[in-house]
């Protein structure tokens, strides 16, 4: 089962971040390691500015943890 992300940022991270690099590299315009590094550094940089923290509770919360 796929879970549709419910966290703050999510946007963010998968219209700004995820499509823009993965379609970039689907169609020949980025090389697909350098696009999952990008993706990678980017919603690093996503997570820290609205607080590791906050987002680990917000995830754990969306799928019924504790």
């Amino acid at each position: 089962m796929i879970i549709d992300l419910r966290i703050p940022g999510k946007p963010e991270y998968v219209d700004t971040v995820l499509d823009l690099h993965v379609c970039s590299a689907i169609v020949g315009e980025e090389d697909p390691a350098a696009a999952l590094k990008t993706i990678y550094d980017e919603w690093q940089k996503i997570t820290d500015r609205l607080g590791r923290d906050s987002q680990k509770t917000f995830y754990r919360k969306m799928m019924g943890m504790k």
